[in-house]
C-alpha cells in the first residue's frame, strides 16, 4: 500500500528517514510576486518560459521528492502561473484540513493530502487564469464604454435620463461640460495609436470651450459610440475631428464679415408688401388643404421611390412650398430667409402628406436647386432667378395630384438657417449641411442645375456683386453637380439653360390654379386638362434633361482636381475656408450613397448610368471610383447594390477593370454591361 492510498495517515508512524532528511532551500518562485499587469498573451509566454526553465533544471521529481517537500514540476509551474497573475498573497502549500487540536502535521500527513491539495491548487490557478483573461477582454471591450458621454454624465450628474433630468434645461441633459471634456481628454483616449501616427486628443480646456452651449455635439459623439461598424481607432479619429472643427480657432465664435453682410440684408418696401400678400394667400391655402385632408396613407409610389428617406431628411431641412413661390413672384416679393419664412410655406414632417399626390413615373415631387448666389448677402434680391423658375413650377404643380397637393423646393437660403444663428439654429444648420448631399444623390428627386448666364445688372439698375464667376467656377455648385451626376436618373437631372418656356405655350401650359390656359382659351374639362398637363410635363422634361454627364470621381481624385483648379484660379469660393467643408461633404456623400442606396430604391438596382454612351476613358475613371467604394463602403442592413451599365461603349479592357474593382466589394453585388 503506497502513501497515496492511506485511509488515515495518522494510523501509521512516519518513517524516520523522511523526517531526518534535510529540506532544500525555498526557490525564488516562492517570493512575493511583483505587482504588474499582464495581458493573457504575456502571461502564457511567461508561464511557458518558466516551464522551460524548470525542465532545464531537471524539473522531473521522484516519488520521494514528491512526498518529502512537495516541490514537483506541476507545483512549480502553478507557482509560476500565480506569479504571472500578479497575486498579492500566497496559498499555503499545506492544505488546511481537520486534525486533532494541538497535533503537528507530519510529513506523511502532508504527503497524503499533497496530491489532493495540488489538484485543488491547479484547478484554482486555472480558474483564476481564466477569470483574469476574461477580465482583460472585458476591460479591452469597455475602454471606450467608460468614456461614453451617457455613462460619464450618468456617474457624475445623473445622465441625460437621470432622476433630475426633467427639472434641468435641455442643454444640461446632454451631460456636464466638464465631465464630458475630462472623459474625452483622458489619457486612455489620448494615447490610442494607429499604425503610423499618434492621435492626440484635445485638452480639457479646448473641449469645454468647444462643446459649451452645443449639446448637439454630445449627441453626435454618442451616435459614434453606438455605431457597431466603427473600430476604436476610427471612432477616436472622428471624435478628434469633431472637437477640432468646433474649436474657437477653426469655428468663428464671432460672425465673419460675410455673415454680418448676410444678416444685414433688408428688402425694399414693395418687396415686403409682396411678401405679406403672398404669406396671406399661403396661410389661406394651407387652411383649406388641412380641412380637406383625408386620412390617406402613403402611396406605393411614394414608398417605392425613396419617399420615406425624404421624410427622414426633413428633420433638419425644410422644403419650400412651390405654390408659395409662385404667389410670391406674382405679388412682387422676393425669397425670404429661413428664419422669416412662415411655417405655412414650409414642407416639413408634419406637412409631408401634401407631396403624396405625385404619380409621375420614377420621380418624386421634390425640386432641388443648384443655384449660384447673385450677391454675397442674398441669392436673388431682385427676384430674377425666381422669375425663371415660375414657369417650370407651374408645370410641375399641374401634375402634382390636385389643388391641395404641392411640390417641395429645396433652396438653401430658405431651407437652412442663415447667419447670425442661435445655438439651436446652428445645431440645425450643421445637421442639415451634413445631409445636404443626400438630396442631390437621391435617384428620384428632380435636380435643377441653374447654369444659364448670370445677369450683371439688376432691374433696378444696381449691379450684382457676385456674378463675375460663372456656374462652373463655383466650388459649391461643382459639389452639387457632381453629387447629382453620381446617381440621379437621367429624366430627373435638369439643366435650366435648356429650358424654353415659350415652346410650352402651344401645349397649353397651365397656370398655377390650373383653371385656364396661358393663351386665354376657355377652361377644359378635368380629364382633358389632366392629359394636357401630363403631355406638357413630358415635353418640359425632355427639354431640361441633361444631355451628357461626367463619370463619378473618387473622393481622392475629386479633392486633387478641386485643389488644382483653385490654385490655378479656375474655381473659387466666396469664403476660402469652405473648400475643406466641400471636400468632406463629397467624401461622406459618396460613401453614404452606396451604403444606403436601398433606402432610395428598395429594388437595389442602380440604373442611373445607363445609356450614356461612355467609352474606354470613362470606364477607367468609373473603375477607380468603384474601387474606392469597394474599399471604404460597409454593408448596411439595407442590402447590396446591383449596377447596370447597358447603353455604354465600354471596351473589353474597361469591363474587366470594373469587374476587378468590385471583386471584393461588400456593397456591390454584381454588374451588368
Amino acid at each position: 500500500m503506497g502513501w497515496g492510498q492511506l485511509d488515515d495517515p495518522r494510523e501509521m508512524p512516519p518513517p524516520t528517514d523522511l523526517l531526518s532528511r534535510p529540506r532544500s532551500a525555498p526557490t525564488d518562485y516562492l517570493a512575493k510576486p511583483r505587482k504588474m499587469t499582464f495581458t493573457p498573451a504575456a502571461m502564457q509566454q511567461n508561464a511557458l518560459a518558466k516551464m522551460m526553465a524548470l525542465e532545464d533544471e531537471g524539473g522531473s521529481c521522484t516519488e520521494d521528492d514528491n512526498m518529502g517537500h512537495g516541490t514537483n514540476r506541476e507545483e512549480k509551474l502553478m507557482d509560476a502561473v500565480r506569479e504571472n497573475m500578479g497575486r498579492d498573497h500566497r496559498v499555503p502549500r499545506v492544505a488546511t484540513t481537520t486534525r486533532p487540536h494541538g497535533t503537528v502535521p507530519t510529513q506523511a500527513y502532508v504527503s497524503a493530502r499533497g496530491a489532493s491539495a495540488r489538484r485543488q491548487e491547479s484547478a484554482r490557478a486555472t480558474a483564476e487564469m481564466e477569470h483574469l483573461q476574461k477580465k482583460q477582454r472585458m476591460k479591452k471591450m469597455s475602454s471606450y464604454r467608460e468614456i461614453r458621454y451617457g455613462q460619464v454624465s450618468s456617474r457624475v450628474v445623473g445622465g441625460p435620463n437621470g432622476p433630475d433630468s426633467a427639472r434641468r434645461p435641455d442643454s444640461s441633459r446632454a451631460g456636464d461640460t466638464a465631465s464630458v471634456a475630462s472623459a474625452i481628454a483622458s489619457g486612455r483616449l489620448a494615447r490610442q495609436t494607429t499604425r503610423s501616427t499618434l492621435i492626440k486628443a484635445p485638452s480639457v480646456a479646448e473641449i469645454q470651450e468647444a462643446i459649451k452651449d452645443r449639446p448637439y455635439l454630445t449627441r453626435q459623439i454618442q451616435a459614434l459610440h453606438r455605431d457597431p461598424d466603427m473600430s476604436r481607432e476610427q471612432r477616436l479619429q472622428e471624435i478628434v475631428r469633431i472637437i477640432r472643427e468646433v474649436r474657437p480657432d477653426t469655428l468663428h465664435t464671432e460672425p465673419t464679415a460675410l455673415e454680418k453682410l448676410q444678416s444685414g440684408y433688408t428688402c425694399t418696401a414693395p418687396q415686403k408688401a409682396g411678401r405679406r400678400a403672398a404669406i396671406q394667400d399661403q396661410v389661406r391655402r394651407v387652411k383649406e388643404a388641412n380641412k380637406a385632408r383625408h386620412s390617406q396613407p402613403q402611396t406605393p409610389h411614394w414608398r417605392n421611390h425613396g419617399g420615406e428617406a425624404v421624410e427622414t431628411l426633413l428633420e433638419s431641412v425644410d422644403l419650400v412650398d412651390a405654390r408659395f413661390l409662385v404667389s410670391l413672384n406674382e405679388q412682387g416679393g422676393t425669397l425670404p430667409c429661413w428664419s422669416t419664412l412662415p411655417d405655412a410655406a414650409k414642407i416639413g414632417q408634419s406637412s409631408v402628406w401634401r407631396l403624396w399626390g405625385w404619380t409621375q413615373k420614377a420621380s418624386l415631387p421634390v425640386l432641388v436647386l443648384s443655384c449660384p448666389w447673385l450677391d454675397g448677402d442674398h441669392p436673388d434680391r431682385e427676384g430674377e432667378m425666381l422669375a425663371l423658375l415660375v414657369p417650370l413650377l407651374r408645370v410641375m404643380l399641374s401634375v402634382c395630384g390636385g389643388e391641395h397637393y404641392t411640390v417641395g423646393v429645396l433652396w438653401d437660403y430658405a431651407s437652412l438657417p442663415q447667419p447670425i444663428r442661435s445655438p439651436a439654429e446652428h445645431a440645425r444648420f450643421v445637421e442639415g449641411l451634413r445631409t445636404l448631399t443626400t438630396w442631390y444623390t437621391h435617384p428620384y428627386t428632380h435636380v435643377l442645375l441653374m447654369t444659364q448666364p448670370l445677369p450683371e445688372v439688376a432691374p433696378s439698375g444696381e449691379p450684382y456683386s457676385n456674378v463675375a464667376r460663372p456656374y462652373g467656377a463655383r466650388g459649391w455648385c461643382d459639389l452639387e453637380r457632381r453629387m447629382a451626376c453620381l446617381s440621379t436618373v437621367s429624366h430627373c437631372l435638369w439643366d435650366l439653360s435648356l429650358f424654353q418656356p415659350e415652346s410650352l405655350s402651344g401645349s397649353a401650359a397651365p397656370s398655377e390654379s390650373g383653371s385656364t390656359t396661358t393663351t386665354g382659351a376657355p377652361a377644359m374639362t378635368a380629364d382633358l386638362q389632366a392629359m394636357v398637363a401630363i403631355r406638357t410635363f413630358g415635353t418640359m422634361r425632355a427639354q431640361l434633361m441633361l444631355r451628357s454627364r461626367e463619370p463619378p470621381l473618387p473622393p481622392t481624385l475629386f479633392a486633387h482636381t478641386m485643389r488644382k483648379k483653385v490654385d490655378c484660379g479656375l474655381m473659387s469660393f466666396l469664403e476660402p475656408t469652405d473648400m475643406l467643408a466641400v471636400l468632406e461633404m463629397y467624401e461622406a456623400g459618396f460613401v453614404s450613397f452606396f451604403e444606403n442606396f436601398r433606402k432610395f430604391d428598395p429594388s437595389g438596382t442602380f440604373n442611373s448610368l445607363q445609356g450614356l454612351e461612355w467609352g474606354p476613358a470613362e470606364a477607367k475613371v468609373l473603375a477607380t471610383a468603384l474601387a474606392y467604394a469597394s474599399e471604404k463602403c460597409k454593408l448596411r442592413k439595407s442590402g447590396t447594390v446591383r449596377l447596370r451599365f447597358e447603353g455604354n461603349a465600354f471596351d473589353e479592357k474597361g469591363e474587366k477593370a470594373i469587374r476587378t474593382a468590385i471583386q471584393f466589394s461588400k456593397v456591390i453585388a454584381d454588374v451588368r454591361f
